[in-house]
């Protein structure tokens, strides 16, 4: 995803649903965070903030290794594969 893209509400909903898939408890931080505590989306965004119970990392990442590098801090997650 470039820099000056966006992620839609929809887009983000995939997201925790595939996190729930795998039983996974998960916490949104950052501007969809405050948008779900708010029930709209407040402004655009490219990312999501999102923190996991650590104990699922592997089912909830797999093998995807740019997913865990993006989850360390060590890069973004390309949505669009």
């Amino acid at each position: 995803m470039s820099s000056s893209s966006t992620l839609t509400f929809e887009q983000l909903l995939v997201v925790p649903d595939a996190v729930r898939s795998v039983g996974c408890s998960f916490w949104l931080e950052g501007g969809w965070g405050v948008d779900a505590l708010v029930g709209h989306q407040t402004r655009p965004h490219r990312d999501v903030g999102l923190d996991i119970d650590g104990t699922y990392e592997r089912d909830v990442l797999g093998d995807h290794g740019d997913a865990r590098q993006a989850a360390s801090g060590g890069g973004q997650l390309d949505p669009s594969g």
